[in-house]
């Protein structure tokens, strides 16, 4: 079964990179060989935040092929779910980026309306745009008409709405209907306080539903999308940014957006989902992320509302079946401030204490296995290869030292992944509201020093570095030959170790 999930956005691009790194970590989808094909949709070409997210997932592709799951029943493992097609036998990119450009002759929202063209068709046809839409000069914050769309909406949906539209033309819609069967899902990440988002999230819905009372011949695949398995992760206000009167975007009008938007999809939206999820922040950063409209400069700092958003995913995909006419379920998430809380919780102030809950079997433990790895990696493995698990005593140390050491193509490219795997997690720390901070990469000299169970900076004293050498010098001398892939080896049996030692935390 393929998840096929659409990121609108700045917002949904920023969830893409959150759910990568939880599937990176070990985070798997119930029935073995069910994927989930990730579509990045935005009108902003140059979005820092969506390119950001499409290289790694490019990344996390090429190191998901170097394991090969698909051809066996190992257990468990980085990288383990595949994102995206199946060709061949491995996994790539669905067409991930799809974003549009807007000629000379269309790069306002008056010249994509053919608004200059309106008075001598019909006058009233244009006094009418003009009570519907901001004439403003193209130097207001207030435009609409005058409004450059290479850079996406900016808080506008009445305009998205209509250019949206044209996403249904390009070659990657078409490819999503080519690829879906029966029995795969759609999923949609999107804010409602915004432009891209919350104009098309409604615009996808009604798209995918349009064609169930139809009569027009089914070309193979409408039926299929039209019935499946369709949800949403709404994402509500979680951020601000700073004023500036020359901006498009005004923070101050989030709020007022989605609870319009909210009830236009309580009336029209909502009943055509198998299942809602809505994600939110009440307790926002006064002082606002730097108010970018867009472009190259537009990279948000990574936060725990993204992360939540991007569990909501794998809810979605490892929930039964619903039927289309099933009553739909809604989930709701909110962060509250709570008087004499911690001001920068910790994964089990916030989440889950270690035990069996499912938050934290399901994520976080998988995430403190992979937060060991990076670090073991970058520090143990890398830096210190003559010492510990790459002792030269050890029969496999040649093989996998043509792959682990730096300067190897496979060593370089994992390494390029932990450094974004740090950034990831160290962004969501510095949120000075609800600063999510497990891990504490800046200041651990050892292993034991990385887990933060809580802030007062106890750590579980495991010998998290000799456990994981033990049980990676025991498993890989078992499979290493002169002819394995010594990449695969060890990725794989790092994922085995570094499992094993946070299970002894309690």
């Amino acid at each position: 079964m393929k998840t096929f999930v659409f990121f609108i956005g700045g917002t949904g691009a920023r969830v893409l990179r959150s759910m990568t790194m939880l599937l990176a970590s070990g985070v798997t989808l119930k029935q073995k060989g069910d994927t989930i094909v990730p579509i990045i949709v935005d009108f902003d070409a140059t979005n820092a935040d969506m390119h950001r997210s499409n290289n790694l997932l490019g990344t996390y592709n090429s190191l998901h092929a170097i394991c090969d799951y698909s051809r066996d029943e190992f257990e468990g493992g980085f990288f383990k779910t595949p994102l995206g097609i199946q060709e061949d036998g491995h996994y790539r990119e669905f067409v991930a980026l799809s974003n549009m450009t807007f000629n000379d002759e269309k790069n306002t929202f008056g010249k994509f309306i053919g608004y200059d063209s309106l008075e001598s068709i019909s006058k009233s046809t244009k006094l009418l745009i003009d009570s519907l839409y901001d004439t403003s000069s193209d130097t207001s914050r207030d435009r609409e008409l005058n409004l450059e769309l290479q850079y996406g909406f900016k808080g506008n949906p009445n305009i998205g709405s209509v250019v949206f539209n044209e996403y249904f033309k390009t070659d990657q819609y078409k490819n999503f209907k080519d690829s879906f069967n029966p029995g795969d899902r759609v999923f949609i990440v999107a804010s409602i306080f915004g432009g891209t988002g919350s104009s098309g999230l409604p615009q996808l819905v009604k798209k995918i539903r349009e064609d169930v009372q139809s009569k027009l011949e089914d070309d193979g695949s409408i039926k299929a999308i039209r019935e499946a398995m369709l949800g949403a992760c709404v994402v509500l206000p979680y951020f601000k940014v700073k004023e500036d009167s020359n901006s498009a975007v005004n923070s101050l009008t989030f709020n007022s957006k989605a609870k319009a938007a909210l009830n236009y999809y309580y009336d029209e939206i909502n009943n055509l989902m198998s299942e809602v999820y809505y994600i939110g922040c009440k307790e926002q950063n006064s002082s606002g992320y730097d108010n970018i409209e867009g472009g190259e400069k537009q990279e948000n700092k990574a936060h725990l509302v993204e992360m939540l958003s991007a569990m909501s995913i794998i809810e979605f995909a490892n929930h039964d079946e619903l039927q289309p006419d099933a009553v739909t379920k809604f989930y709701e998430y909110t962060t509250t401030s709570v008087e004499g809380a911690i001001p920068n919780p910790a994964f089990q102030d916030l989440l889950a204490k270690p035990g069996a809950s499912h938050v934290y079997q399901t994520y976080m433990k998988k995430l403190n296995a992979f937060a060991l790895f990076v670090k073991y990696f970058q520090d143990y493995t890398r830096k210190e290869c003559n010492k510990g698990f790459l002792a030269p005593k050890s029969s496999y140390y040649k093989n996998l030292k043509d792959f682990v050491d730096p300067g190897k193509e496979f060593s370089e490219k994992l390494n390029d992944f932990a450094n974004r795997f740090i950034d990831w997690t160290n962004e969501l720390a510095q949120n000075a509201i609800f600063g999510f901070e497990p891990y504490n990469f800046g200041k651990a000299k050892k292993l034991d020093e990385l887990i933060k169970l809580d802030n007062s900076n106890k750590y579980p004293k495991k010998n998290f570095d000799d456990e994981i050498t033990r049980i990676l010098n025991s498993e890989c001398s078992k499979e290493n030959t002169k002819d394995s892939n010594g990449a695969k080896t060890y990725l794989r049996h790092a994922y085995t170790a570094c499992f094993e030692a946070v299970s002894k935390i309690n």
